[in-house]
């Protein structure tokens, strides 16, 4: 597993103090003591969710989001509930695809299914 970088390390602390779904700092403020900590390299919204889906994904960072902001997830509902705004968004974008192909969902879930596993699957890496 690749190391954090220096501001992967920064939202991960600052983060550590919004434990739980009620505890969320908002976007704007996450941002903004980001960028009191590291004012030679500031960085905008973009760069941060960009950095916090990356942490979600490369290093299973438990980090969730709700209207209120950007949260740790410390429990098992708030892990339900993040889960469940990616599925929901994971089957839209695959029916908008399947939309596309002119194709039903199924036979697109099935082709996907194909591919999975394979030597040029990076999910199987």
């Amino acid at each position: 597993m690749e190391q954090l970088n220096s501001l992967e390390i920064s939202i991960l602390r600052i983060l550590e103090e919004s434990q739980g779904k009620e505890n969320a700092i908002h976007r704007e403020d996450l941002v903004a003591r980001l960028n009191d900590e590291m004012p030679l390299f500031l960085i905008g919204e973009r760069k941060m969710r960009i950095t916090i889906k990356h942490l979600q994904t490369s290093h299973g960072a438990r980090i969730g989001s709700c209207p209120k902001g950007y949260f740790m997830v410390e429990t098992a509902g708030e892990l339900e509930q993040v889960c469940a705004y990616y599925h929901g968004y994971a089957m839209s974008s695959l029916h908008s695809e399947a939309r596309l192909r002119k194709m039903s969902l199924g036979e697109l879930v099935g082709q996907l299914s194909l591919g999975l596993g394979g030597q040029d699957d990076p999910i199987s890496r």
